[in-house]
């Protein structure tokens, strides 16, 4: 049988220097919200972002804010990472990232608005700025949503991210949304939330008009075509090729999950070149035998009720890392890896 894995190579490179010396998640980023290199299976979604920070680049206002929502474990908040490296180098806008426990109520949501750092910016010597006197840390009144937000995209183009939406706490909720209805219809304003597929019901339990206005994008899994780039490309970006039977075992175990195509990327890259061993062979039998014998079938199979049911999906990258460690061994024992549990060698 041919190498299921293998690298190009025609003695000691700089690319297999170069991958020997990266971390042990290679091309790959596993655990909630990391973003990888390559963002499979989005392209649509990027054209449509790119096209609304388009707007906000020229100053003018964006026809609807956005929704995205779906399943845990499909990319929901690697996009908004994306979305953030994207428009701070290339746009003329700000990007605010929000979270819902961070601002239960809107005073707090005034703070994360106009926080000391760009007072110091914008008005750093003066005691008043379109009228509000008001600054973090002071003993009085904050300015409402509506009047926060006004001034903040008064001096530039603002991209609000919300990140776990469907936990936005009934008192500031409204508040926010209302105040991007007021503001949004003249200013260069966007707001991108994303949450779990309740997240349109829980908009609606806030009695603002919100979710009719949006543009609500749904987030699923993964088709074949888009999983298999996404494992095949980052492979390729390292000089590493992939056979076709062990490229579709990885997608076929990993159900269309962008979260678990990082983690068995990673695996199968730090099962190439973890720890500075380079591997003559690996084949999808050894990635059988990995899985079988530590019951990782298992856990691939109730990826999706998993993902239903929890509510913090960093124990499920514990449980992964723990389940797909493996270590190298040196060449002289034969060139192979075995299945072994702990941290060491595991997916960062």
């Amino acid at each position: 049988m041919g190498n299921d894995f293998s690298r190009k190579r025609s003695g000691p490179s700089a690319n297999l220097r170069r991958v020997i010396l990266r971390d042990g998640s290679g091309s790959f980023r596993p655990g909630p919200g990391g973003l990888p290199p390559y963002l499979a299976g989005r392209a649509e979604e990027q054209a449509l972002l790119k096209s609304r920070l388009a707007l906000l680049d020229r100053g003018e206002p964006t026809p609807s804010d956005i929704i995205l929502y779906g399943p845990r474990g499909n990319g929901k908040t690697a996009l908004l990472v994306w979305l953030k490296e994207v428009a701070a180098p290339s746009y003329a806008v700000d990007v605010l990232r929000l979270y819902p426990a961070k601002i239960p109520t809107g005073f707090k949501l005034a703070e994360r608005l106009l926080p000391r750092a760009w007072w110091n910016t914008v008005a750093p010597d003066t005691n008043a700025f379109r009228g509000i006197t008001w600054r973090p840390g002071k003993d009085a009144p904050a300015p409402a949503p509506d009047e926060a937000l006004a001034v903040r995209v008064s001096k530039r183009a603002l991209v609000l991210l919300l990140d776990e939406a469907h936990t936005l706490g009934p008192e500031v909720g409204p508040e926010l949304l209302n105040a991007l209805k007021e503001v949004g219809r003249e200013a260069p304003l966007l707001l991108v939330l994303a949450g779990t597929p309740d997240l349109q019901a829980h908009l609606g339990t806030m009695g603002a008009s919100f979710r009719d206005r949006s543009l609500r994008l749904p987030l699923g899994r993964l088709n074949e075509s888009d999983a298999t780039e996404g494992i095949r490309r980052p492979l390729a970006s390292d000089d590493l090729t992939i056979s076709d039977d062990a490229l579709a075992f990885i997608v076929r175990e990993s159900h269309g999950y962008p979260f678990f195509l990082q983690l068995r990327g990673a695996a199968v890259w730090n099962r190439v070149s973890g720890g500075g061993s380079v591997l003559q062979e690996i084949t999808v039998e050894d990635t059988e035998d990995c899985r079988s014998r530590r019951g990782n079938g298992s856990a691939i199979r109730n990826s999706k009720k998993r993902f239903a049911a929890a509510s913090d999906p960093a124990s499920l990258t514990t449980r992964w890392k723990r389940r797909w460690s493996v270590s190298p061994i040196s060449a002289s024992s034969g060139g192979r890896e075995r299945c072994r549990t702990g941290n060491r060698g595991s997916p960062a």
